[in-house]
């Protein structure tokens, strides 16, 4: 950089597809918003949402859905429609092995192929169906179109995107016929609920990962996610006897291109998950997706919301504290939580699975039966 551009100088920065004027001087960046070009960004973006919904179909309208039973899609996840290269989130591959196991215990002899979660719309292979379990932001793509049957359970629509979930609803309103979205927090469920789609509350799959023997002492300590800064108003004699880990973030200093290997993600995923369950005798995270199973596995967890009311976290709402920054600041957190013990949880959510896929194969069913475990999945306390 020149001494010039060093004391002045102004360029403009895209991230998230929103546009900023940032002007250096003296080395320091001030950024403010393009309005202007914002303004363009949102117009083209809606032209673009406009052409790819009005074309897509729905596999859940048709006649013929025995061709889909054979196969199943696990998500895999390139980022390729991320606008920065954050690294790969292993809690992604958290959710994809939660669905693979009870997929596994219900219908052992189905096939799996793996797709990008983000580009469903583009699928192009044998007909198969697919539990809609994740977080969903990027794009349109991730719908999927009639060559998957999807089963919406376990699904989360991020906040920042559900104006252009709205704008898909209202271009194509026949796609969404008949659809019934089980919502992984009650954040998603309000929203699908206020926009008139069929939803319940079917909480995230990953909280039914097996429970790991309780008769065996388990003294490790985690510290998985928390940020450095917050670190010191963690007890010393916690923190000087934790392994630090990053689950939300691995390989951020590689290509893009480079996370489509998904076994390596799924291997790694596989490796902490077991580290957690043969020595955790206690976890402190910020990742949801490293809470959820190992509650699951009856691990004590200490959960640390570090953002403001985070929609995402509703899928544990009822089964444990949820503490936020001040908390960790004020020394208002209890450091021998009890893990709560959730198996009848995971039984009625394994049910419903499988109910729901009957259901929307349209096989017979006591629907009866489980619009009570959806409802008792719903209002489930251990607090």
């Amino acid at each position: 950089m020149s001494i010039f551009k060093y004391i002045l100088s102004y360029t403009q920065e895209i991230s998230d597809n929103k546009c900023h004027n940032v002007i250096t001087v003296f080395g320091l960046k001030f950024k403010y918003k393009n309005l202007k070009q914002n303004k363009i960004f949102v117009e083209q973006n809606e032209i673009n949402v406009k052409e790819k919904i009005k074309s897509l179909r729905s596999a859940i309208n048709l006649k013929d859905k025995e061709q889909y039973k054979k196969t199943s899609i696990l998500f895999k996840y390139g980022y390729q429609n991320s606008m920065a290269n954050h690294g790969v989130n292993l809690g992604d591959y958290v959710q994809t092995l939660a669905t693979q196991n009870i997929l596994k215990n219900l219908l052992p002899n189905i096939e799996y192929k793996f797709w990008d979660r983000d580009e469903l719309a583009k699928y192009d292979d044998t007909p198969a169906f697919v539990i809609m379990q994740g977080w969903f932001a990027y794009g349109v793509n991730y719908l999927p179109n009639e060559k998957l049957l999807p089963v919406f359970i376990g699904t989360h629509i991020t906040t920042s995107k559900r104006d252009e979930f709205c704008l898909m609803l209202k271009e194509n309103p026949d796609y969404f016929k008949n659809m019934n979205f089980g919502c992984r927090d009650t954040s998603t469920l309000k929203f699908m609920r206020e926009n008139g789609l069929s939803s319940y509350l079917s909480r995230c799959l990953t909280l039914t990962f097996p429970r790991r023997d309780a008769n065996i002492e388990y003294n490790k300590i985690f510290i998985v996610d928390i940020p450095e800064k917050f670190l010191k108003y963690i007890p010393k004699e916690i923190l000087n006897n934790a392994e630090i880990v990053s689950q939300k973030i691995v390989d951020s200093n590689k290509n893009i291109s480079e996370f489509n290997n998904y076994e390596k993600y799924i291997a790694q995923t596989k490796d902490i998950l077991s580290k957690y369950r043969d020595t955790a005798g206690l976890v402190i995270t910020s990742a949801l997706h490293c809470a959820s199973p190992c509650i699951a596995m009856g691990i004590p967890v200490i959960l640390i919301d570090f953002e403001k009311k985070n929609d995402r976290f509703g899928s544990l709402d009822g089964i444990i504290k949820i503490y936020n920054k001040q908390d960790l600041i004020s020394g208002n957190i209890d450091f021998n939580p009890i893990p709560p013990d959730i198996e009848d949880l995971k039984q009625l959510m394994t049910k419903n699975v499988e109910l729901s896929i009957k259901e929307t194969f349209e096989e017979e069913i006591d629907k009866e039966e489980l619009n009570k475990i959806r409802k008792k999945i719903s209002k489930y306390r251990k607090l």
